[in-house]
């Protein structure tokens, strides 16, 4: 009994391993810190993705016809057009 109290008081004091409970631990920690970046990230990426979404989808996309000098959407949103560049002269 003696004998095994012994080795544990020796295995308690022996400092030959704490090298690598140091970098075990911290390996853990940044692999902990990484996955709490990651999905921070991604729930703010997917939040990001969606508004996006919703704005692309009511946006009107005017169209401009160079036959003609029109813009569709500003004629439905009852705007005079103007033509730019490549209309009547």
């Amino acid at each position: 009994m003696l004998n095994m109290f012994s080795n544990f008081s020796n295995f308690v004091c022996d400092e030959s391993g704490a090298v690598s409970v140091n970098w075990t631990v911290l390996t853990a920690s940044v692999a902990l810190l990484s996955v709490v970046i990651l999905s921070s990230v991604g729930s703010g990426t997917n939040s990001l993705a969606g508004n996006s979404k919703v704005h692309l989808e009511n946006t009107q996309v005017a169209t401009y016809h160079a036959a003609n000098g029109t813009n569709d959407a500003a004629k439905k949103a009852g705007r005079k057009t103007r033509t730019r560049g490549m209309g009547r002269r």
